[in-house]
């Protein structure tokens, strides 16, 4: 029960939608969060939204798992990519946190994404590509149990949500040098009221990643919560072993964690799975499926 309990405040500090969550997705997850850089990856309509200006085809994703393998922490996602005139690549991205007991949903976090991203330079030896995105927050929570511990002197769930404003930013040189950067929440956004009213965090990623064949690519990535002195460094590997199969890694400091992925393509049709460790709480694996049409 004490476990339980632990876990369940860590996750309520550290994993909210609505605070910060860098691992949203295949990508994200397998390689620790170090795709700022990275092209041709539907993850960037949460991670960067001008990555998704690479992507060549309109694409579905859909996935998830409970996070830290935990029944009662249900986390899924899912993203749509497709080509709109003057704008460029449009995305939408769902992602769905809840936390339930005993078939009672305690809270439930939800993020609603619209990006876009499209190239400002493309030429034979660079391109320069930016993107913006909205980020729309909701967070739900049930009715507290009271005194009785039955609900019936409880405090009754609330509603609450905000919109949070994205911006980024992808330069490549000769489809081998890539550097990226991700600003979130621009406009500071704050959520709920009165003495419970917060200011949602600001994110700035920078990151390069170094494609020395087109099979192959390395990455590295700096992440600063700003208004915070610990800054997040990670890494990742991507490797396209043939026509049908992917492996990716990658690994961070601050906290330490480690994630692999591997990924299975038939046709247009791609099977995912991803690892996340975690240095306290245990391992969350996701399954996901993608489509491109």
């Amino acid at each position: 029960m004490y476990r339980a309990i632990i876990i369940f405040l860590f996750v309520f500090v550290n994993s909210q939608t609505i605070s910060d969550n860098r691992y949203i997705g295949y990508d994200a997850s397998s390689m620790v969060g170090s795709i700022v850089a990275s092209h041709e990856t539907i993850d960037g309509v949460f991670s960067n939204p001008a990555s998704i200006a690479n992507v060549d085809s309109k694409s579905i994703s859909l996935g998830g798992g409970n996070l830290y393998g935990l029944s009662w922490l249900p986390n899924y996602y899912g993203i749509f990519i497709f080509k709109l005139p003057l704008i460029g690549n449009f995305g939408i991205g769902y992602h769905d946190l809840g936390v339930s007991y005993m078939n009672t949903d305690l809270s439930k976090e939800t993020s609603l994404v619209v990006s876009s991203g499209r190239y400002i330079l493309n030429d034979m030896n660079s391109k320069l590509s930016f993107g913006w995105g909205i980020n729309w927050m909701s967070w739900e929570t049930g009715n507290s149990a009271g005194i009785s511990g039955d609900g019936s002197d409880g405090l009754n769930g609330q509603t609450i949500s905000t919109y949070g404003i994205n911006l980024g930013f992808q330069a490549s040189l000769r489809n081998t040098y890539r550097f990226g950067i991700f600003l979130k929440n621009i406009n500071s956004p704050i959520i709920g009221n009165g003495l419970s009213q917060q200011e949602l965090p600001r994110r700035l990623d920078a990151g390069i990643s170094y494609l020395p064949l087109p099979d192959v690519e390395t990455s590295f990535t700096v992440s600063q919560q700003l208004g915070m002195q610990n800054m997040v460094l990670s890494g990742g590997f991507k490797y396209k072993i043939n026509k049908f199969f992917n492996f990716q890694l990658g690994a961070q400091s601050n906290p330490n964690r480690f994630g692999f992925g591997f990924s299975s393509n038939i046709r247009s049709l791609i099977l995912t799975y991803s690892f996340l460790s975690h240095p306290v709480l245990p391992s969350t694996s996701q399954f996901g499926v993608r489509y491109n049409f």
